[in-house]
């Protein structure tokens, strides 16, 4: 799953998550109103050891030496990943998102670490965006919340670097067969101590040809050993292949999506747009009608889809469109791990149906169902290879949805209090809209993503999808 990303971006799609963070400015500025640049680069830097891979960087082996694997960094400079950009007049909102866009269509360096962070300052309410940007091939959306979450604090005050976030990635996150990388001992220093020093770091030799062949041989070993283990094990070979066939069937019998206008090739330039909801209202309405916070989001969504739509002339009675929801396949020992360990389930949204409690009950109906049955995921290499090259023109989906669980409580950076939060998806190949939520602080914010050649009309979508909300939750749900 993570190097089917690289294969992803390969084929000319930039494949990285990223974070919109609104900070509090006051904190990081200094008494001439300019960023402290330097205290932020630090700030960051002495975090690092709780998420190791954030100094090291993807090395491509030869032929025969294994698949992509990660080492350490040994010209790791964090000016190179933490930089400032000022956000030009009127500095508004609208302007932010503007630049955001901008500054995340490029591909990340694969020659260095994947990630950055862009300090964005000069907005007109006094406050400091901050754009994260890291690379789908160290990290799905819940293990890229795992990974910077030890950048940020519980308080204004910052605990050692060693408490940050529970759901930081450890040092020992590494497969037991991965290429030793450097780790970092835990300060014992006592709680109400100052942040220390950054324990020291120093990047792991990289590994010589007959090291990495070594590693090669022994990894292929052992999957040969498991494979021929399971032969000896028929019932479960047999309940594998059962389960296989039945997701074939299912995927078979949800038939292909209809043909609208959000899919088209997606071109290199994005729009981007935010709604904000009050994730305690959400749960009211999700709870009323026995189902989640992720159903009352899918209501949303087709409400919004259901607007743009009809703006289009596209709207008819009965359709339906397919959503592709990532969905986590991460059992409780794989919470902090890195990489890639998702799946998708296919929801329809019921967009001819005009009232959206009826469109949220059908979304419960169709959720519950699809619940019982793991989410799709292509493990196959062939089947990944498949998919890459059937991105432009597939017909399963029309439009990607995220929805991931953010901190229930305020964070700070740097002594800044973190006063917004929202996840930044991706389009690609003919799906030209995608919608990521994330609940922050008892909010609940999506960020709306569509390529900039065919929605210019995505400010529709998020009217739809925010009057969509704005009516499930003032209490219209009880004579729905």
């Amino acid at each position: 799953m993570d190097v089917s990303n690289l294969r992803v971006e390969d084929h000319g799609l930039p494949m990285h998550v990223a974070a919109l963070v609104i900070l509090e400015g006051a904190p990081l500025l200094d008494a001439a109103g300019q960023l402290r640049l330097d205290i932020v680069r630090g700030n960051v830097e002495q975090r690092l050891h709780l998420a190791p891979r954030l100094r090291q960087v993807l090395r491509q082996p030869h032929f025969g030496l294994g698949p992509p694997w990660w080492a350490d960094d040994p010209s790791f400079d964090i000016r190179k990943h933490v930089q400032a950009r000022p956000i030009p007049a009127p500095a508004d909102e609208v302007t932010l998102l503007r630049v955001c866009s901008e500054l995340n269509e490029g591909r990340l360096d694969r020659f260095r670490p994947l990630w950055e962070m862009w300090l964005l300052t000069g907005l007109a309410d006094g406050n400091v965006g901050m754009l994260i940007r890291l690379h789908h091939v160290a990290a799905d959306g819940i293990a890229a919340v795992a990974m910077i979450g030890g950048l940020f604090d519980p308080g204004p005050d910052p605990p050692l670097p060693s408490a940050a976030l529970p759901s930081a990635a450890p040092p020992s996150a590494a497969p037991p067969d991965a290429v030793p990388t450097s780790t970092a001992p835990t300060s014992t220093a006592p709680p109400d101590a100052l942040p220390p020093a950054a324990p020291p770091w120093k990047p792991a030799p990289t590994p010589s040809v007959w090291e990495l062949l070594v590693a090669n041989l022994r990894e292929r070993t052992s999957a040969m050993t498991g494979a021929l283990a399971l032969l000896r094990r028929p019932s479960v070979v047999i309940s594998r292949l059962r389960m296989l066939t039945r997701q074939a069937r299912l995927l078979a019998h949800e038939g292909v999506a209809p043909q609208v206008s959000l899919n088209q090739p997606a071109g290199k330039h994005r729009r981007l747009l935010f709604v904000r909801a009050d994730l305690g209202e959400v749960k009211v309405v999700a709870h009323a009608h026995g189902g989640k916070v992720n159903d009352v989001v899918l209501a949303a969504i087709a409400g919004g889809a259901r607007r743009l739509l009809e703006s289009r002339g596209e709207l008819r009675p009965g359709l339906v469109l397919k959503a592709s929801v990532a969905a986590s396949v991460r059992g409780p020992a794989d919470q902090q791990a890195t990489g890639n360990l998702v799946g998708v389930i296919l929801v329809p949204l019921p967009v001819g149906e005009p009232h959206p409690v009826r469109q949220l009950e059908e979304i419960i109906r169709a959720t519950e169902a699809r619940k019982r049955q793991p989410p799709y995921q292509p493990s196959a290499r062939f089947a990944q290879r498949w998919m890459v090259r059937a991105m432009s023109h597939q017909r399963l989906t029309n439009l990607l949805v995220s929805d991931l669980p953010g901190p229930a409580a305020a964070l700070y950076f740097a002594g800044a209090r973190v006063l917004d939060l929202f996840q930044i998806g991706v389009v690609q190949g003919n799906i030209t809209l995608s919608v990521g939520v994330l609940s922050y602080a008892g909010r609940l914010n999506f960020s709306i993503v569509g390529d900039a050649d065919t929605t210019g009309d995505l400010a529709v979508f998020a009217a739809g999808l925010s009057e969509t909300l704005e009516h499930l939750t003032a209490g219209d749900s009880a004579n729905g």
